[in-house]
């Protein structure tokens, strides 16, 4: 077999079975001859499962970056321009966040007073129903008390 130079292209390719088959047997052949290529550099397109693992590995590892960086001042106009994008950011958000939260109080003290009147309203039916209950019993009562009366025995029920 002759050595060949391979060009290597970062990035992901999809390989057919035919192409992994032929490739086994190559390897196996050419385990003693020393391959030299040349490396193209790229658009590595990377799935999510790396970018995760990536990412878990990188905030395992202390880097510079993670270490508290000492006090630097920046006062150039770009720095200066983004500080003030930031407070303009968070006055308006703790801005929106007090609004959502004050309408939210009153919606909730609104519906707060609809429940009491509602309780109000159902403990009188409640009460009204119970007096109800009691006078539909005496008259009950005192209708059977008249029709089992004897005065009236000529009347079949």
């Amino acid at each position: 077999m002759s050595a060949k130079n391979p060009v290597i292209v970062s990035g992901e390719a999809s390989e057919t079975d035919s192409e992994e088959e032929a490739q086994i047997p190559e390897v196996a052949q050419e385990k003693h001859v020393t391959v030299h290529g040349a490396v193209i550099l790229g658009e590595d397109s990377e799935s999510e499962q790396e970018m995760e693992s990536r990412a878990s590995v990188e905030e395992a590892t202390p880097t510079a970056s993670n270490q508290p960086r000492a006090d630097k001042t920046y006062n150039s106009l770009l720095h200066k321009k983004l500080k003030e994008c930031n407070l303009k950011l968070r006055w308006d958000l703790e801005a929106f966040t007090q609004s959502t939260i004050n309408e939210a109080s009153k919606t909730l003290e609104t519906l707060e007073k609809e429940l009491i009147q509602s309780q109000l309203t159902l403990q009188s039916a409640i009460s009204s129903l119970q007096t109800l209950n009691a006078n539909s019993n005496k008259i009950n009562r005192k209708l059977h008390s008249v029709v089992s009366s004897s005065f009236l025995s000529n009347v079949k029920v």
